[in-house]
């Protein structure tokens, strides 16, 4: 929606001029004493005829200054140039363009100047706009989290979405043919209504009550969100305090009682030799490995001194205090890729604490037997499948190990098969560069719609297949399937990786954990190259 220019410069007073008889020594001091880098320039009859500034000055001393001394004594019109101008009603995207090619526009009323657009006002605009974005965003978060806190079973968060979305005369008896809407795609009103929804109240409301309170506070977020979004104009002083207490009262309302154990700080974690290491995010990464090792611990809490000394970065005062700045999206968020490659399925920050709870959600399809070696405290293999998001809904990662190999997964799931063989085509040539660039030897598969079996199935322990890239079916051929078949299941953009050889003397709890960091620095890498080709398409 069109912005007009005349929306930055309300509340204004008139612009100042200087006549073109004045002297430059003159026109200086009006700068100087209204903090102006430049002022209009009028004739002796009052008429605009263009401006005066510090740079015009500064180009006419270079030129004119050498061997005249009276340089300030001229009049103005030997620094005058003439403006750039715009209408009031111009576009705000009219005076981006126009200040690429000057310092300052001037705003014109029909023929008459009402006001000087410069760098720093359409700076000041995009910093107040941008913040507003940044607390709408802490606060969808953090009403995000609590979904997935109360409904951690993806049926049953699915059951409670359809409660707040579907009309109850239009929910389906049977499985709905429609996919359910994920929580991140829900719209800030749909969030609202799951949260409010009839039986999904009871599990909010520890938190969250008196319910009248809660719809006060959000309700108005709805509306200053749409204008944002939509480009309506600039918040007032009150919009933009709705904004901060709904976001300082989501932060202090009461926390359930936490399971997360306090996390050691180990003098000194000792990178195995077999593994490739990264440039970035290394010692963070084998930080967060050691911290993982114990897979009886799924929540644990991390001071944020102790984290930004293990990523090696000062966090700013507004990390410290936006929940969405600790979102497990590795496009929007790359240091999230430390934790997730760690086996850390969700960040939570603690603004009261100063720190970062870290969870897993183990999503374990493994045989009968390699279930009852989770129980051996000597081994942390297998592990996973664990799957985390990459920003898109419709795309995450997903990656597991079977007793002999590594499977890296970039997972396709638009609910819809027609839709998912057009994503794959998409993203094919992309793949062709993470082929390229991955940074060992490996392959990328392209499966067919019907060959999507998971780590751990009849096929996990089958000798390592040469692979080659699957041809797909044509999405015209799916086009012509009865609509009751387009629901899919997802489809795949995999790597298979066998196990370095174990050394024979190592024993299996050094070898475990030196397969376990082998294979996060391989998704971690995975991750790295998919991340341009998933901001490209996105």
């Amino acid at each position: 929606m069109p912005y007009p220019v005349a929306r930055l410069i309300e509340g204004r007073a008139a612009p100042l001029y200087v006549r073109r008889s004045d002297t430059i020594r003159e026109a200086l001091s009006k700068m100087i004493a209204h903090d102006y880098s430049q002022l209009l320039v009028c004739d002796d009859g009052g008429h605009f005829t263009g401006v005066v500034s510090e740079q015009t000055i500064l180009r006419g001393y270079f030129h004119m200054s050498k061997g005249y001394a009276p340089f300030l004594d001229l009049t103005v019109d030997h620094v005058e140039t003439a403006a750039v101008t715009l209408p009031k009603d111009a576009d705000i995207s009219d005076a981006l363009e126009a200040l690429r090619r000057s310092y300052a526009v001037i705003v014109m009323d029909g023929g008459n100047p009402v006001g000087v657009l410069t760098h720093a006002d359409t700076t000041d605009f995009f910093q107040r706009f941008s913040e507003g974005l940044m607390l709408i965003e802490d606060i969808e978060t953090m009403l995000r989290q609590h979904v997935y806190r109360v409904y951690p079973d993806e049926e049953e968060r699915a059951t409670a979405i359809r409660a707040a979305v579907v009309p109850p005369k239009e929910q389906p008896k049977e499985q709905p043919k429609k996919p359910t809407p994920k929580v991140e795609e829900l719209t800030f009103n749909d969030l609202l209504g799951v949260i409010r929804t009839g039986k999904n109240w009871s599990g909010f409301e520890d938190v969250m009550k008196p319910k009248d309170v809660f719809s006060k506070l959000l309700e108005p977020i709805r509306d200053i969100r749409n204008q944002l979004f939509h480009f309506r104009g600039d918040l007032d002083p009150t919009q933009r305090d709705a904004l901060r207490n709904a976001k300082r009262w989501l932060l202090r309302r009461p926390q359930p009682q936490s399971t997360a154990v306090d996390a050691p700080l180990d003098p000194f974690v000792e990178t195995p030799s077999v593994l490739w290491e990264p440039e970035k995010y290394a010692d963070a990464l084998y930080w967060l490995l050691w911290l993982a090792d114990d897979l009886s611990i799924p929540i644990i809490r991390v001071s944020l001194d102790n984290f930004q000394d293990r990523l090696g970065e000062q966090f700013s005062d507004s990390l410290r205090d936006s929940p969405s700045g600790w979102e497990s999206n590795i496009v929007s968020n790359p240091r999230s890729v430390t934790w997730l490659a760690a086996g850390w399925t969700d960040a939570t920050l603690d603004v009261a604490t100063q720190s970062v709870v870290l969870s897993r959600h183990l999503q374990l399809s493994l045989l009968p037997d390699e279930r009852d070696r989770l129980n051996d405290p000597l081994s942390i293999i297998p592990f996973g499948p664990i799957r985390f998001p990459t920003g898109k809904p419709d795309l995450s990662f997903e990656w597991g190990m079977s007793r002999d190999m590594l499977l890296l997964s970039l997972r396709i799931d638009t609910g819809d098969a027609i839709e998912n063989e057009a994503v794959l085509h998409m993203l094919h040539e992309g793949a062709r560069y993470i082929e390229k660039h991955i940074g060992y030897e490996a392959h990328l598969e392209f499966p067919a719609a019907d060959d999507n079996e998971h780590v751990g199935d009849e096929h996990a322990n089958d000798e390592l297949p040469d692979i080659e890239h699957t041809e797909q079916r044509d999405t015209d051929d799916l086009a012509d399937e009865d609509a009751t078949e387009s629901e899919a299941e997802p489809l795949y953009i995999r790597v298979r990786l066998a196990f370095p050889p174990r050394p024979s003397a190592q024993e299996e709890r050094v070898w475990a954990v030196s397969v376990r960091r082998w294979a996060a620095v391989r998704l971690l890498r995975f991750v790295e190259e998919c991340r341009p080709v998933i901001e490209e398409w996105t």
